[in-house]
């Protein structure tokens, strides 16, 4: 009798821990993001009909985007429009901008159409001002001598303090560059070199590159001043990387058909590979992450597919823009574990925060 009831009393504890914990973490969670609750619908008086290019902070506080010739941004715990800039000269543009992942910072690049082919990077830092419009102001880092045509892609690795660019020149050749805190300018690609797509290790401050040369297309690795292949098959595709983790998908026919993740090894260039997944899955217009628990995860139209690090697929339907008169706008954010789900309007928008 006195062990059924020490079974119920331990039970009954671990019951009670439980509770405790989850009140714990929903508190936290309320006390990091107080305006963050699933499904719940947000107003934003700001007019989105034109906006274009939406993307997430890291810690999903701040929306930002582009209209027309300004680069604005929304704090959503506020939802009320605290920065909203344009090139000062009628003939300059914004090329891209992206949230840098260790701050509540961003970057943007202002390209001066001229003869001197002058791209300007600019840095803004949310973390102190007021929530009064434009109370941050943006600073120059560095005039670049660079054709910016349009940024592909910008990744930041806070371990090495480097900045990566990737861009199309006026000549629509894709040319990737790296920045480091001395702001030397370094030229990645070799010449004759495409580079496709890039992926920084936050933790290692390694940068890996699928690219093409003539015929060929690899996978490579490039840290410490040497170039490394991952892959050399041309179905493969970098789906992207997480710390000391590399996610390689094999290709055909627009269809993804296995995940193969790589690790890296701190002695040296060589790494492990394992097979996680294998099926089928649709893989055209696709935007994909690698979330924090290392899930890949893949925005299609009218869908979300996620596979989990023990490969386990799953998939969500989504509003397919395509199919339908809506104009409803997906927004992933970085850590992989929610996604915004925008419905533009011109006096006013609305979102809803949506788990995966």
């Amino acid at each position: 009798m006195k062990r059924r009831w020490m079974i119920w009393l331990i039970m009954l504890s671990l019951v009670l821990q439980l509770a405790v914990y989850a009140l714990l973490n929903w508190k936290a969670d309320q006390l990091l993001n107080p305006s963050l609750h699933i499904n719940q619908v947000y107003v934003l008086k700001t007019d989105l009909s034109q906006a274009d290019s939406f993307m997430l902070s890291y810690n999903k506080k701040f929306l930002a985007y582009q209209t027309g010739r300004y680069l604005e941004v929304i704090d959503l715990t506020t939802n009320t429009k605290i920065f909203a800039e344009s090139p000062e000269k009628d003939t300059a543009k914004i090329v891209g901008f992206a949230w840098l992942p260790d701050r509540n910072g961003m970057v943007y690049l202002i390209r001066e159409q001229n003869k001197n082919a002058v791209t300007s990077l600019y840095s803004v830092d949310f973390s102190t001002g007021s929530s009064e419009l434009n109370s941050f102001k943006p600073m120059l880092d560095r005039e670049l001598s660079l054709a910016v045509d349009q940024v592909l892609q910008i990744e930041m690795s806070t371990y090495t303090n480097k900045l990566f660019i990737l861009f199309k020149d006026d000549n629509q050749t894709h040319q990737l560059i790296t920045m480091d805190i001395m702001k030397t300018l370094n030229r990645v690609n070799q010449q004759g070199e495409e580079i496709l797509n890039i992926a920084v290790s936050n933790k290692f401050g390694s940068i890996y590159a699928e690219s093409r040369m003539g015929m060929n297309k690899t996978i490579d690795v490039y840290q410490a001043g040497s170039k490394n292949h991952i892959s050399v098959d041309p179905e493969d595709t970098l789906l992207g990387c997480r710390d000391d983790k590399i996610y390689v998908g094999k290709i055909s026919g627009n269809i993804l058909q296995e995940v193969t993740v790589y690790q890296v090894q701190p002695s040296g260039p060589a790494m492990t590979e394992t097979v996680v997944w294998q099926g089928e899955i649709p893989y055209a217009e696709t935007e994909t992450k690698i979330s924090n628990t290392n899930q890949v995860m893949i925005k299609s139209k009218g869908r979300l597919d996620v596979i989990s690090a023990n490969g386990k697929h799953q998939w969500l339907r989504l509003p397919d823009v395509s199919a339908t008169k809506s104009n409803t706008v997906i927004i992933l954010a970085p850590t992989g574990d929610l996604y915004l789900e925008l419905l533009p309007g011109n006096e006013k928008s609305v979102y809803y925060w949506r788990e995966v």
